[in-house]
């Protein structure tokens, strides 16, 4: 879904759908609350649809339960065959657009939005939803001015300024990802994915010294997140800090012990050790 060579080894992302829906920081903890395993489940609703919603990369963007959305629809009988296709609302709604949006439908959904903003240009919601959606249309850098808006208009969201933080990222701006990740963390600093990601964008950005503070703070708030730990051994080799990084990586495959990935990393490792080991023995 876009930043795949930067989660090679991890994507925390909540982007199960469309991305927050006003969370503020007591809500989203309440929702993180009730899972008992540290997997990011995007609500806690056990409905089959929702199911499918959730993404085996764990993306992290944030989204309302679904029972406070007020996009959810009554239940309605199946169409006839021949039905008549649904008429698009001639108002914009964001109830419409966001119900577009989970249909897929990101064209449609773009055109409500829009038109909820054409209607109330402060409308933070509208701006932020409408940069979820041009994102999935593929115009990240045109999300960001949305994005960006949302943000004016509601500092104290911590989804918005994660969703701004997400786009820049994926447009490979790191120096900017950096500025609102921080900002995102100050805002639910208790949120393991923030602060990992975080990390990843400061990594990217070359600052592998404070990259590597906040993969420990992830790891701190979340420990059984094995594969943290593939993305701190890697931020310790370019810190050249071998002995490090092949206890990080040992690490992981102490809680991974069937990694598809094994041989490789137990390869890697070794190498490192026998690196160690060689400078100590010196010339």
């Amino acid at each position: 879904m876009g930043w795949l060579a930067l989660f090679s080894d991890v994507k925390l992302w909540l982007d199960g759908g469309l991305a927050t829906f006003g969370m503020n920081t007591a809500e989203v903890g309440a929702l993180r609350a009730v899972l008992a395993t540290g997997v990011y489940s995007d609500e806690n609703d056990t409905d089959a649809s929702d199911d499918e919603d959730e993404q085996d990369e764990t993306e992290l963007t944030a989204r309302e339960p679904r029972s406070r959305r007020a996009s959810v629809l009554p239940l309605e009988p199946a169409p006839v065959r021949h039905a008549e296709p649904e008429p698009i609302p001639a108002v914009g709604s964001l109830e419409d657009g966001n119900r577009w949006f989970d249909d897929g439908e990101f064209e449609l959904a773009r055109t409500q939005f829009e038109a909820v903003l054409a209607a109330e240009p402060e409308h933070a919601q509208a701006h932020n939803n409408l940069g979820q959606t041009l994102v999935r249309l593929g115009h990240p850098a045109e999300a960001v001015e949305h994005l960006e808006a949302a943000t004016r208009l509601d500092p104290g969201s911590w989804a918005y300024r994660f969703n701004l933080a997400h786009t820049l990222a994926e447009l490979g701006w790191w120096h900017r990802a950096v500025a609102e990740y921080r900002q995102a963390a100050t805002l639910f600093p208790d949120d393991y994915a923030t602060q990992y990601n975080v990390g990843r964008a400061l990594h990217e950005w070359g600052d592998y010294r404070a990259a590597a503070e906040s993969y420990l703070r992830a790891i701190a708030i979340a420990p059984n997140e094995s594969r943290f730990y593939l993305s701190l051994a890697t931020t310790y080799e370019a810190m050249a800090r071998p002995a490090d990084a092949a206890e990080a990586y040992d690490r992981y495959l102490s809680m991974e012990p069937g990694a598809g990935e094994r041989e490789a990393i137990e390869a890697r490792a070794a190498s490192l050790r026998a690196a160690v080991a060689a400078a100590a023995a010196g010339p």
